[in-house]
């Protein structure tokens, strides 16, 4: 019922509208306006005359009658006279008929291009949507490019089909980049070290002549330095190989809470300010053990190269429905927020140079630990402790019910 009202509500808006339009249409173009300057006698007679005449005349009930004379000529001679009336309302029906033929018909037509047009932009419009959809999951939240390539859009024959393939050859020529970046370190690593052991060796062979003679010391700094080179060099192709090395590997069913206490227990023989809690149940998972003790060790070194002197360091096991989340806290320095954006990127770091440098820190230690922990399934985040005088980070990771 209320369907109805609103049909029959619409149907006389739109009938009020074009009455409206077409009134004023017929005002402005009628071809009867005007006062009767001929009488009938007077029109025949001129038609006789051979001059063709109209005019019209009042008549009850009507805006009149339409009147047309034509004489009928032989030889230039006039033998009769056509004399055709009509009534006005007649006339003005039928012009109204013509005119609303003319709107509805220009109506439809323009609705239809309109329609069309609005197809073809919301065609086009999905399309780029889908477009730039299927870039952006090329790429992964941490900038690295993924999967086989563009797909999506390659073999239409339009512009945006241009533009696929421009995206498409541009990701190609990008990922070749990211290849050639991840291989580096190996490289690197195989090309410099026959030449350190080179020197290695030679340093060695110059410190047993020396014995205890006063430049000895020249020399320990330089096996010293040759060591730190050749830590760097383990570290970047370690971190390199690692996703490869993880594909590789089987996962088997892991206790976590034997695990963190083993592991802590150790721990706690070489840094006695280490304060684990955990559960007293068994919490289970698919996982590699010594990649978690490998991902625990670089938390581990990153509070311990962050926190405040002489103070502990917090590490807590703990089950929340389907998920385990390990914890390692230390008080000191606080995140900011736009330094955590890239903060488990590779070769990233927050401490100061001098500590990198010496150390040989390239900021490889979170990296490490997010590519570990997204392998089994889980996720890496951080927080500042509540009263903002240090840091949290933690493991989340799936288990086994």
């Amino acid at each position: 019922m209320r369907k109805n009202l609103w049909e029959w509500q619409l149907t006389e808006l739109w009938q009020q509208t074009y009455s409206s339009l077409l009134n004023r249409i017929m005002t402005s173009t009628n071809p009867v306006q005007g006062e009767a300057k001929l009488s009938r006698p007077r029109l025949l007679n001129l038609a006789l005359a051979g001059i063709t005449v109209q005019d019209r005349w009042p008549q009850l009930n009507s805006q009149g009658i339409q009147a047309t004379a034509m004489p009928i000529m032989h030889q230039q001679q006039p033998l009769g006279v056509i004399l055709v009336e009509q009534d006005i309302d007649q006339l003005l029906q039928l012009q109204r008929q013509a005119m609303e033929q003319v709107v509805l018909i220009s109506l439809i037509t323009v609705s239809l291009i309109m329609l069309v047009l609005f197809a073809l932009f919301w065609r086009l419009a999905q399309r780029i949507r889908t477009l730039g959809k299927h870039t952006h999951a090329l790429v992964d939240t941490y900038g690295r490019l993924q999967g086989t390539g563009l797909q999506y859009g390659t073999n239409a024959s339009d512009e945006i089909g241009d533009l696929a393939r421009d995206i498409a050859q541009v990701m190609s020529r990008l990922q070749t980049h990211q290849s050639f970046l991840a291989n580096i370190p190996r490289t690197l690593s195989h090309e410099i070290k026959n030449p350190l052991n080179t020197i290695s060796t030679s340093i060695g062979n110059l410190a047993a002549e020396l014995g205890d003679h006063p430049t000895r010391e020249y020399v320990t700094a330089a096996q010293r330095g040759l060591y730190k080179v050749e830590g760097i060099l383990n570290k970047l192709a370690s971190a390199a190989s690692l996703e490869q090395a993880l594909q590789q590997e089987t996962t088997e069913l892991v206790d976590l809470t034997h695990l963190l206490s083993s592991y802590c227990a150790y721990q706690t023989q070489v840094d006695p300010l280490i304060d684990y809690k955990g559960p007293n149940k068994s919490i289970n998972m698919l996982a590699v053990d010594y990649r978690l003790e490998q991902a625990l060790d670089k938390l581990l070194d990153n509070a311990r190269d962050f926190r405040t002197t002489d103070t502990p360091i917090a590490i807590t096991l703990e089950e929340h429905g389907t998920w385990a989340t390990i914890s390692v806290s230390n008080i000191g320095p606080i995140i900011d927020a736009q330094q955590a954006e890239h903060l488990f990127h590779s070769m990233v770091s927050q401490r100061p140079t001098a500590n990198q440098g010496g150390a040989g820190h390239f900021g490889l230690g979170l990296f490490v630990v997010r590519i570990i922990c997204e392998h089994h399934g889980g996720r890496v985040s951080w927080s500042n402790l509540p009263d903002n005088n240090g840091v949290c980070m933690r493991l989340e990771l799936p288990i086994q019910i």
